[in-house]
């Protein structure tokens, strides 16, 4: 009976002692957490000095003092392309980037306590198909608030199964409507390419991932083989990618004599001069279909065509983001994704906040673009083409 008594008596605390235990993991978790947090913030905040373009009077020692956590210092540059990302997160990038996953096709900035912003949207994707625009707020999806989530959960539920549907509330210009699209997978093929009136060649683009020149590559000989006169190259709705796929697309199509292509400007590491590295294939005349989708890598190609092909732009001003990022490995494995660049041509001319305004201006009713018909900006491609031929 007094055995009895004594187990009763222990048990109180043996749950004691496993509670002060348990907190005391957690407390040595969240103290290794911090720590890990801390070191982050110290490089975090020191390559943000060094080499953040946007702005040189940075220091880290004010970056320091605004938090410890890592995503709030780099959420504090207001740069809506710098980001504080962990392996998983950047692994999601890659795979947008190399467009291998179902979903709707669009890049998006969010930062805790704000709703999803869009930047970026893919050329013919649903996102596109749908209405949705570069600055449209995503309030909520499939009736849950934004603002709060973090960019995780947001991620997992506008992503899904293909074809499924998901409903986005969407903010724009203080107006607020909902949105019902349908998850697609987003296709690998980068590249096509036809003939119209069988002299004049047409290649889409749909984005700048690794190994876009090879698919570029296969387009242009099919289409010299085809003994086109005049080339038009679709950049609409090309939001970027690599910026090493440009120069062996640009070398095909520029002629000879021009070596040094583009510059990437940098802030405290070396400029990067990118000199061609292949003969051009093809001398013909060029026209290039931009719309306000055209960014990044897409705007670079079409000023280097405008300025060393003679190209003619056609379409709609492009997004004008000459801006590049660079992504620094922490000790942590975490990553920390950076403005540190700035597109130039060897004049000097840049783009960056104010966008490439075509040759030729031609609006494109939206209606057009959602209904697929009346591509009155081909039209007019195909007809200077045909003029010069």
């Amino acid at each position: 009976m007094k055995k009895k008594i004594r187990y009763k008596l222990l048990i109180p605390v043996i749950i004691i002692i496993a509670i002060a235990a348990l907190l005391l993991l957690i407390d040595f978790g969240m103290g290794v957490f911090r720590f890990m947090f801390q070191n982050d913030v110290n490089e975090v905040a020191e390559l943000i000095e060094k080499h953040y373009i946007m702005d040189g009077s940075i220091r880290k020692k004010e970056l320091l003092k605004i938090s410890k956590n890592p995503y709030d210092v780099v959420a504090s540059l207001n740069d809506p392309y710098s980001e504080f990302l962990n392996a998983e997160e950047l692994n999601t990038k890659v795979d947008k980037l190399n467009e291998n996953y179902v979903g709707l096709g669009f890049e998006a900035n969010k930062k805790v306590g704000e709703y999803i912003e869009i930047l970026n949207i893919s050329g013919n994707s649903p996102a596109m198909k749908s209405g949705l625009q570069i600055g449209d707020r995503i309030i909520s999806i499939d009736g849950k608030n934004t603002k709060n989530m973090d960019r995780t959960e947001a991620l997992s539920l506008i992503r899904g199964e293909e074809n499924s549907t998901v409903d986005l509330e969407i903010e724009r210009n203080e107006d607020i409507h909902t949105i019902s699209i349908t998850r697609r997978k987003i296709a690998s093929n980068v590249a096509s390419s036809t003939v119209f009136n069988e002299k004049v060649g047409y290649i889409y683009l749909s984005g700048f991932p690794l190994d876009a020149h090879k698919a570029f590559e296969n387009e242009i000989y099919s289409l010299i083989n085809k003994n086109i006169s005049s080339l038009i190259i679709d950049l609409r709705g090309n939001t970027g990618g690599e910026i090493e796929e440009i120069e062996p697309i640009a070398s095909l199509l520029v002629p000879d004599q021009y070596e040094h292509l583009f510059t990437i400007k940098h802030k405290t590491m070396e400029d990067e001069k990118y000199y061609r590295s292949n003969n051009s294939i093809y001398s013909g005349n060029i026209y290039v279909l931009v719309n306000s989708y055209t960014a990044s890598a897409a705007e670079m190609l079409t000023a280097i065509l405008k300025e060393f092909s003679s190209a003619i732009v056609i379409g709609e001003k492009t997004f004008g983001k000459g801006i590049t990022q660079s992504f620094f490995y922490l000790r942590s494995e975490n990553i920390l994704k950076l403005t540190a660049g700035i597109f130039e041509l060897p004049n000097g001319d840049t783009y960056n906040g104010i966008g490439i305004v075509p040759d030729i201006v031609v609006p494109m009713p939206s209606e057009n673009i959602e209904q697929s018909v009346d591509d009155t900006q081909l039209i007019k491609a195909i007809e200077l083409a045909l003029k010069s031929v």
